[in-house]
């Protein structure tokens, strides 16, 4: 059975509403709610109670997952279902989940912004400038990860093992998917 945007499964008087948000994880990834229950489930977006996987959790299409995350929360749940974590999670988990990614948009916005690639080209003289771009990004994810670190090691477990990989993962999804200002999250160009 497919279905393109919703489709409702009644069974007596159970019910659950399978939604599709556009691309966000992965182009097929939907959103389960169990209305009655107040319960919902998407998974690889919110991993409740911790640090995204790497990479946004090999996220196919970063403005998709920033936007799901609002799509979720426009729902009536109480509990949220993530997946992978050992834990369900709660309104408090995607809205924290949000910020997070929210705020790693604005620090590599503005990274990306304070020192454009041929800036720092002009400032790193040396003949191979694709060395030149991995020091680029590296440079970049340091500076991500020493502002945002200690604020969300102390909010999300595995913070060290994951941060320096999503400020990764933004900095490609800034260059390719959408426009580096804050009030773009979402938007592709």
């Amino acid at each position: 059975m497919t279905f393109r945007d919703h489709l409702t499964l009644s069974l007596g008087d159970q019910k659950l509403e399978l939604i599709y948000p556009g691309p966000n994880h992965q182009t097929g990834n939907i959103i389960i709610w169990a209305p009655r229950q107040k319960t919902l489930m998407l998974v690889e977006v919110v991993y409740p109670g911790y640090m995204p996987y790497k990479n946004l959790g090999i996220v196919e299409d970063v403005p998709g997952y920033i936007d799901v995350h609002r799509t979720v929360l426009g729902y009536d749940f109480d509990t949220f279902v993530g997946g992978h974590v050992d834990r369900l999670g709660t309104r408090a988990d995607v809205e924290t989940s949000l910020e997070f990614v929210t705020e790693l948009h604005s620090v590599e916005s503005r990274g990306l912004s304070k020192t454009p690639f041929p800036a720092f080209l002009a400032a790193h003289a040396g003949p191979d400038k694709w060395e030149l771009h991995n020091e680029y990004q590296r440079a970049l994810v340091e500076d991500c990860a020493a502002e945002l670190g200690k604020t969300w090691e102390a909010r999300l477990k595995d913070t060290k093992t994951y941060l320096k990989d999503n400020c990764w993962a933004m900095i490609e999804a800034i260059t390719l998917q959408m426009p580096p200002s804050p009030d773009a999250v979402g938007k592709k160009q």
